[in-house]
């Protein structure tokens, strides 16, 4: 996927000082779903989702988030969808990973370096 993706529930899109926000949980499958933690974030645009099992497309909107990965902290790109049938609740895309990190797909868990 070029865009990184959050597994998020009750998402509910808004206007707020005429932008478009969106506000939605984070989904962990422990934490309740209170009023308490809602997030809330603007829009920064909206892309189209073609799923791997059908032709189906799906509109989804977009915010930006900081990520703490190791000695990396940027701000990153996230679709929102309910991400809760996958095997992650976070998705890095290509654009987040992009000339910051190399991807090894044969190696697992070798991140090492742990900030204290």
């Amino acid at each position: 996927a070029a865009t990184s993706s959050l597994n998020a529930v009750d998402i509910e899109e808004f206007e707020r000082n005429g932008k478009n926000w969106v506000r939605f949980h984070l989904s962990d499958g422990e934490t309740p779903l209170t009023d308490e933690n809602w997030i809330e974030s603007p829009i920064i645009r909206y892309v189209k989702i073609r799923q791997s099992t059908n032709d189906e497309v799906e509109r989804r909107a977009v915010i930006e988030l900081w990520v703490k990965l190791g000695k990396i902290h940027e701000k990153a790109q996230f679709t929102l969808a309910d991400r809760s049938q996958m095997s992650h609740p976070v998705l890095l895309g290509r654009e987040f990973i992009r000339d910051i990190a190399v991807v090894d797909v044969s190696k697992k868990y070798i991140h090492t370096d742990v900030q204290k």
